[in-house]
């Protein structure tokens, strides 16, 4: 198997097995709409004890009370702009855990994959990255 084989073929199977965030990592019934019009975000500093969610241009576009809902409003954006954040602390938590520990299982199973048709062990860190950017995750 060559690199590109490789990355396609995790590539396809994280896609069809990850699902979609958060709807599949945590049952949402009280929540506030979050529309966000950027085209990218990322997380800014921490100002006056909120965190910054930046777009493309290092606008913000949202201030965030907690470093887990920054990550969920970043994670949940990767599927669509208007983001259902629920309003119970715990449940975003919860959902951030459960979608970082599938994706922390995904570079687990490919560094085992990897030992079987390559040697080249830092080859390991881009391929995964390829996977990672191929897919448009990120993991913060």
């Amino acid at each position: 198997m060559n690199e590109r084989d490789f990355v396609e073929k995790w590539a396809a199977e994280i896609s069809s097995d990850l699902g979609k965030f958060p709807q599949d990592y945590v049952n949402i019934t009280n929540f506030k709409e979050v529309p966000i019009k950027a085209k990218a975000l990322k997380i800014g500093s921490e100002f006056f004890g909120e965190i910054e969610i930046l777009d493309s241009e290092g606008n913000v576009v949202y201030l965030t009370k907690s470093y887990a809902e920054a990550k969920f409003l970043l994670y949940a954006f990767r599927f669509s702009n208007r983001i259902f954040l629920p309003k119970d602390d715990n449940l975003i938590s919860e959902a951030v855990k459960k979608y970082e520990k599938k994706l922390d299982g995904y570079i687990v199973e490919i560094k085992m994959d990897f030992g079987k048709y390559f040697s080249d062990s830092a080859l390991l860190l881009e391929l995964t990255n390829k996977i990672f950017r191929k897919l448009n995750l990120q993991r913060h």
